[in-house]
């Protein structure tokens, strides 16, 4: 083995995204591709953190608030904010970041285990290590372990259910004042 490949398989590729005061990173190989905050088809009795649905290039992409599914506060969503999608089960998904500031290199050894006051903060299960990286701190995820089997398995259905038949919510049918809960047009008095 080559020096090259020594380092390459003792060193990872990671995605920085900030939550909050928080620097998160994830695993690049774990990242389909990462978009700009775009309009979401709201999806009725679902959980709070799922935020919708929206069409990827003609793939549906349930859309996961990363705030709310790791107990934060929701945010603003602005220019800055970046959807974060990956693939788990056969399901495309995206992760609602309120950035995503960066690509680095860590060495594998640089990860430690997430102290206490870190875990009593996130779910221990979510946390892949930290790493401090020039005076900053690092909570690497594990996506795959956000969603347990459970989540994806809603998100299945959320894609199934309103998706696979021939009647499916159009992003055009949705405006402002059917989002209000007020009638959607005269017709639909009829």
């Amino acid at each position: 083995m080559t020096d090259e490949e020594k380092n390459e398989i003792s060193e990872k590729q990671i995605v920085v995204f900030n939550l909050g005061n928080e620097e998160f990173g994830v695993d690049i190989n774990d990242v389909k591709e990462i978009i700009r905050f775009q309009k979401i088809t709201p999806i009725p009795n679902t959980a709070e953190y799922i935020l919708g649905v929206l069409n990827l290039r003609g793939g549906i992409v349930v859309i996961i608030d990363l705030n709310q599914k790791l107990g934060y506060e929701p945010k603003e969503f602005n220019e800055n904010t970046r959807i974060i999608i990956i693939e788990i089960e056969d399901s495309i998904i995206g992760m609602v970041v309120e950035n995503a500031t960066e690509v680095t290199k860590l060495s594998l050894n640089q990860i430690e285990p997430a102290p206490t006051i870190i875990t009593e903060k996130i779910n221990a299960d979510y946390i892949q290590g930290v790493a401090v990286i020039n005076d900053r701190l690092l909570i690497l995820l594990d996506f795959k372990k956000v969603l347990k089997s459970k989540d994806i398995n809603n998100i299945e259905n959320i894609s199934h259910e309103n998706f696979n038949d021939e009647e499916h919510i159009d992003e055009k049918d949705i405006n402002e004042e059917n989002l209000n809960g007020e009638k959607l047009n005269e017709d639909s008095n009829k």
